[in-house]
Formats: structure tokens, C-alpha cells, sequence
């Protein structure tokens, strides 16, 4: 996370009040000295100064009483009573969040607190935000690259909670954030896939990356494996999945291929399957339904008909409709019959009379 927080640069005569994340009526100064341009905090509406005019460079903004200030190109932490937590050792300070920060040294990330103190060691080649109460760090580790006989960094990616904890080990190729609880992560291996042989028969291995994605809670559990031919999971915002899976087989003695799209509803937390694989029920789970919905789509008699759903699988509408919107209508969404008449329904699934629309029949 290369984030460095910026210098405040006076660039006229007089005073400039900063944007801070606490709402105190601070004011930065500044003057000028045979050191080179300093500065401090002053409160205006108490007419008192904060900070002395001593540092090279304060942020745009403190939390919790906590500022990052700079001597030369190095930063440091200090608080509105002008005790300095931290020596201006540090290379970047990220933004503090649950009272926590990112500090770098040289290559390196730890974590802090705002008191000062060290939650990791400096560990980390890479961090991001916290998410649902856990970071994704990575450690970067060469390796040997099978696919070409060179090296590659591999990013190893896991996650830390705010005490500094690894809750999620760096042993994964790629991480997401977390996000309605859960975590997916993904190990990506080279295996052969055939072999390349030459004029003197020689055979060389031909290298396919395989990936799997594993789930997590934000506690640190595995809740759920990638399997064979499952080739997406989804998590939805009630912490379901929508996991999908595509396979072939053999057909016709031999001579032709069927193709199969199927999707299931897991429940990581109960360890269910609430919607089992099915070739009838075509899920199309889209961000446009946001914590309410699962579009789905069944095929009658050669003809695509879509309802919806919520994440426990129950049916909120049948499928017996031509299209069923985004909520572009005034946070409602417009359900078509096949013969273009049509009605809303709002974000819980409910027929709302809307523009002169009333709600069909029942």
C-alpha cells in the first residue's frame, strides 16, 4: 500500500485550516526559520497553540487526537498535547481505522496502535484497508516458475484482524477483501497438461495453471472448498453463496458433447445447501437485487422465464415473466409480462403501485 500521506504546503501569507477527521476547530501555522519553513497547530477558538511551529510537516487530518508530522522525509505519530507517540522513523503511516495504522520501514509494514505500540513485527510487503474487521497482507516469496524454468514472486496473501493476529495464513496466490463476513482466497498451481515432443522424441511438459478457491469466515474458519467443476462462488451480501458449476459429458455413443450450467445456494454459517444443483433453475445472482434477491431463470416450453428469490430460497416471485429490472424506478424495479405489460416492485419484493401502475391481481 503505497499511500503516503502528503505534506501540508503553505503556499500564502497567513493561516490554513486543515480537514481532520475530528471536527476540533484546528488551524495550521507556519514560519519560516534557518532550518527551513516549520510548522504547527493552533485552536482558534480557544486562542491557543496546540502544536509549537517545530515541525516540517503535519498531515491533513489526525484521528482521535493522533497526527502524523514529518522531520525530513521521515514520519512519526504525535497527539494534540503535543507527547510524541512515535520518532519520525517511518517511511508511510496509512490511514488509522479501529484505531490501527500500517507503518512502514525501508520494504517493510507492521502494525500500530495509536498509542504507539507494535502489533506485528515488520513483516508485511504489501497491506490494504481493514474490511469487516481484517486485512489482507501479503509477504512475497521467489519461487520457481514450472511454466517457463525461470523465478516468480508469488505474493502470499493472507489476512490480519486488528490486534495483529493472523487469522488467514499467507499461503494463498490471490485474496479479496473481506466482505459481508466472508473471505475468498485462491491457491494457483502449475500442473501439466500435456507434453510437447520433439523430432528426436523428447517430451517436454506443457504447464496449466489450477486455481481453487477456498472461503473463510472472518474468524479465520474455512467454511467452504472449491470442487471439481465448480467454477465460480459468489458471495452475496446475507452471506450466501452462489456457487456455480459446468461440466460436460459424452453423448450419442461417443460422437457429440452436452453441456451442463448449473448453480447451487450454500449457507457457509448452517453448512446447508438451501438450492441444490439443479438443470431446471438457472441462478443469475446480480448486484442490482443488493441483499434481497437471487434472479432466476427456468425454461417452459422453449421460452426463458425469470423470477426471484431471497438467499434462504424462498420464491418471492414465480417464474412467469418476460424481464424483471434493475431498481432504476425510483429504487423500484419493473417486472414484465410476455406481452409487455408491466408492474414494480420495490427492494423486498413487494407490488407497489408507481407512475399511474397498479399491481396486477393476485
Amino acid at each position: 500500500m503505497e499511500r503516503m500521506l502528503l505534506f501540508i504546503l503553505v503556499c500564502m501569507i497567513g493561516n490554513i485550516t486543515i480537514n481532520a477527521q475530528d471536527t476540533l476547530p484546528y488551524t495550521l501555522t507556519s514560519k519560516y526559520t534557518l532550518d527551513g519553513k516549520k510548522f504547527g497547530l493552533y485552536d482558534s477558538v480557544r486562542g491557543k497553540q496546540i502544536l509549537p511551529i517545530m515541525y516540517d510537516g503535519l498531515a491533513d487530518y489526525y484521528y482521535k487526537g493522533v497526527m502524523v508530522y514529518w522531520k525530513a522525509d521521515k514520519m512519526g505519530l504525535v497527539d494534540t498535547s503535543n507527547h510524541v507517540i512515535t520518532a519520525a522513523l517511518y517511511d508511510d503511516i496509512t490511514d488509522f481505522d479501529n484505531s490501527v495504522a500500517f507503518i512502514k520501514k525501508g520494504e517493510k509494514y507492521a502494525l500500530i496502535n495509536t498509542r504507539g505500540v507494535l502489533l506485528t513485527q515488520f513483516l508485511y510487503d504489501n497491506v490494504s484497508d481493514f474490511s469487516c474487521g481484517l486485512a489482507k497482507v501479503e509477504i512475497h516469496k521467489t519461487v520457481n516458475d514450472l511454466s517457463w524454468g525461470g523465478q516468480k514472486v508469488n505474493d502470499n496473501v493472507g489476512y490480519i484482524n486488528t490486534k495483529g493476529i493472523q487469522v488467514i495464513p499467507c499461503k494463498y496466490n490471490e485474496g479479496e477483501d473481506c466482505q459481508y463476513g466472508l473471505v475468498k482466497v485462491k491457491t494457483v498451481v502449475d500442473k501439466i497438461k500435456s507434453y510437447s515432443v520433439d523430432y528426436l522424441g523428447n517430451k517436454t511438459p506443457n504447464y496449466w495453471p489450477v486455481s481453487t478457491d477456498y472461503i473463510y469466515n472472518d474468524k479465520g474458519v474455512l467454511v467452504y472448498t472449491q470442487k471439481e467443476n465448480e467454477k465460480t462462488i459468489t458471495i452475496t451480501p446475507t452471506g450466501k453463496l452462489v456457487v456455480y458449476m459446468s461440466y460436460s459429458e459424452l453423448v450419442n455413443g461417443g460422437f457429440s458433447r452436452k453441456f451442463y450450467d448449473q448453480y447451487k445456494l450454500y449457507d457457509p454459517v448452517a453448512k446447508i445447501t438451501i438450492i441444490p444443483y439443479s438443470n431446471n433453475w438457472i441462478f443469475e445472482y446480480s448486484e442490482k437485487y443488493p441483499g434481497n434477491f437471487i434472479q432466476f431463470k427456468v425454461v417452459t416450453g422453449g421460452r426463458m422465464q425469470y423470477g426471484c428469490m431471497d438467499y434462504n430460497g424462498k420464491v418471492i416471485l414465480n417464474p412467469n415473466f418476460k424481464n424483471i429490472s434493475n431498481f432504476d424506478y425510483n429504487s423500484y424495479a419493473k417486472v414484465s409480462f410476455f406481452d409487455d405489460t408491466f408492474f414494480y416492485i420495490d427492494k423486498s419484493g413487494k407490488c407497489v403501485e408507481f407512475e399511474g401502475v397498479v399491481c396486477p391481481s393476485e
